[in-house]
Formats: C-alpha cells, sequence, structure tokens
C-alpha cells in the first residue's frame, strides 16, 4: 500500500470531499472543496474514485512525500 506522509501541513490545508448536497434542510451545508472542478479532475487523473476524500492546500506551505 502507498500513503503520503505529510512534514509540514500549512496555515490553509484540509482535508475535503465533494460535498454533502440535499441536506441543507436540516442545516447541513454543502461545505466540500473550494474547487469543485480541481477535486473531481484530481481524483480522475489518479484513478481515485469521486466521492473520495482529497487534500485541499489554499496558500501553499504543504510538504509531503511517498511513503511505503
Amino acid at each position: 500500500m502507498n500513503t503520503l506522509q505529510i512534514q509540514r501541513a500549512g496555515i490553509a490545508s484540509s482535508v475535503q470531499d465533494s460535498g454533502r448536497f440535499g441536506m441543507l434542510q436540516m442545516g447541513i451545508p454543502p461545505a466540500g472543496a473550494m474547487d469543485w472542478c480541481a477535486l473531481i479532475s484530481g481524483q480522475r487523473q489518479l484513478g481515485h474514485l469521486q466521492d473520495e476524500a482529497a487534500i485541499e492546500v489554499a496558500y501553499g506551505d504543504f510538504v509531503a512525500s511517498p511513503s511505503g
């Protein structure tokens, strides 16, 4: 199994998914990635499913390396 080791997360890095649409009436906002098209494009390029989470990096200073 391949893993990703995060050395520095940066100031505005977060784990995001494609959101939760259709639940606003229950008080749950859609949320999800800020750039939905980039999220889906990245998922496709990596061969991931559309609903899998990804790391969203807004302001840089993110350092990671593959391990395993």
